[in-house]
This record gives structure tokens, sequence and C-alpha cells, in this order.
């Protein structure tokens, strides 16, 4: 795979050449695909960036730990920020309140 000095880049150009290029063909050919074609490739495309990822970084993942101490509260911060986005989209959509004055 990558090796630390090498040029990402570089690597990942003619990648992208070719996600272009086939958008362009898939826009040209048919346009009740597009979406369908281009969903599928992007996620084989994000995979695939995904293992890179994975490949190149794999030491620096085994061997950060300083942030283990925090799994004890992933729970909780978790609900935490579903609470607040409930309490959010409640606020949005309530029609009580207009301009943070209540209706009359």
């Amino acid at each position: 795979m990558f090796n630390y000095g090498s040029n990402p880049t570089l690597v990942l150009m003619g990648h992208l050449a070719t996600a272009l290029l086939v958008t362009s063909i898939v826009f040209w050919v048919g346009n009740p695909s597009a979406p369908i074609v281009l969903l599928g490739g992007s996620t084989l495309i994000l995979i695939y960036a995904f293992f890179l990822h994975r490949a190149q970084f794999a030491a620096d993942y085994k061997y950060s730990t300083w942030q283990d101490g925090f799994r004890p509260y992933a729970p909780l911060a978790m609900f935490g920020l579903v609470l607040l986005l409930i309490v959010g989209g409640v606020s949005i959509t309530s029609d009580n309140f207009v301009g943070g004055r209540r209706r009359r």
C-alpha cells in the first residue's frame, strides 16, 4: 500500500479521474440511471478509501490509547446528544413559539 513517504495525491488522482469519467459517461448515456450508478460508485470508492486509510494508519490506530479512558462515558455522551437533538427538533417544529415569543 502506502509508505509514509509516498504521496497519496498522486495515487488517488487516477481514481478521481476515473470517477469523473464514469460520471460524465453515466450522465451522457442515461439520465434516469445516473443517481443510482453514482450512489453505487461513490459507495465503492468510500469503502476503498476506508481500507486504504486503515492500511496506511494501522500502527497509529494500534498504539493510540489515550482516548481509552473516555470509553465509559460514550453512552452518556450519545444519550445527551440524542436528547439535545430531540429537544431541538421539537422546538423547531412546535407552533407555540414564533420568534422566541409565545403565539397569541
